[in-house]
């Protein structure tokens, strides 16, 4: 008997892992078929495909499982078969996690105990609060705040900044010289700065997670932006969902490593050092005119760092 738990909805599902590690538990497909279109004749019906599969390009799969194989009937002259099941993606995945289980692969992170048991290599499953990178985060703050102070500029003195900001520029470049910065305001200025430095963060497609069952458990999740079901990473954020995969990074009670959210992005080898002194001075500064959350640039125990199957509701 199914119950709501074995319904699930995947937001993001690595479809490549689930054919990996099914066919392994099934020792391998006895027959795999896509259906990309409606109609089909039956000579296509009748080939299987090889190669690798490519995620999002099949809606349904007409697979043959080791353990869902029946008799078939079949007349040449026939168009149809039958005996064969058809399969979604998040069917295979329901399949795959049932056989998880079943073999008691699957750690479910619900406590400290288990979290300090856990090695590199290991399958887990938890709940957890999806976040933005914190810096990140903060970032689009700024700029947010910068388009709205760009829209009341013409409400606002700004004769005087702009005074001084020629002024700096005409030093500069010599007396006479022509600057298109001189033409610009100081939001305008202070925000091209800034987008640049967005854009060097946004490299990246981990995802950071609060987990819910143990206290200040962190998780950084790898993704790729093919494996999200008709959605994105802004749809995942401040949502609560359960995430299926492997550790490949944990952190241990006893050690004083951490996990750089900053190492998949274009910002990976600056100098560790200023990019402490840039989110210390955004902590002060930004803190007394904007509500952001704490920047920080790195996780430490307890935390993990994933590469996820499922992430799913």
């Amino acid at each position: 008997m199914i119950n709501s738990d074995d319904l699930s909805i995947p937001i993001y599902l690595n479809q490549q892992i689930v054919f990996d590690l099914l066919a392994v538990f099934e020792n391998g497909f006895s027959q795999i078929i896509a259906f990309k279109e409606s109609e089909s004749n039956n000579e296509n019906l009748d080939c299987s495909i090889s190669g690798k599969m490519k995620a999002n390009i099949l809606s349904f799969f007409k697979v043959s499982l080791n353990s869902d194989i029946k008799q078939k009937t079949a007349v040449e002259a026939q168009s149809e078969m039958s005996g064969t099941k058809v399969h979604t993606p998040a069917s295979l995945f329901w399949k795959l996690r049932k056989n998880l289980s079943a073999n008691n692969i699957i750690k479910k992170i619900d406590s400290m105990e288990v979290f300090d048991n856990l090695v590199c290599g290991d399958f887990v499953e938890f709940e957890a609060t999806i976040r933005k990178n914190p810096l990140i985060e903060s970032i689009e703050t700024l700029l947010n705040t910068f388009e709205l102070m760009k829209a009341l500029e013409p409400f606002m003195d700004m004769n005087s900044q702009l005074e001084n900001v020629g002024k700096n520029q005409q030093n500069k470049s010599g007396k006479g010289a022509k600057n298109n910065t001189i033409n610009k305001s100081p939001f305008e200025i202070m925000k091209g700065a800034f987008e640049g430095f967005y854009k060097s963060l946004t490299s990246s497609n981990d995802i950071y997670g609060e987990i819910l069952t143990i206290e200040n458990g962190k998780a950084v999740i790898v993704t790729k932006d093919v494996y999200y079901n008709d959605t994105s990473i802004q749809d995942l954020i401040d949502g609560k969902f359960i995430v299926l995969g492997r550790i490949t990074q944990k952190l241990s009670k006893d050690c004083s490593d951490s996990i750089n959210l900053l190492r998949n992005t274009n910002l990976n080898g600056v100098n560790q050092e200023l990019i402490e002194d840039l989110t210390n001075k955004l902590n002060t500064d930004l803190n007394q005119t904007l509500t952001i959350p704490e920047i920080f640039n790195e996780i430490k125990y307890p935390a993990i760092q994933i590469i996820p199957i499922a992430i799913y509701r």
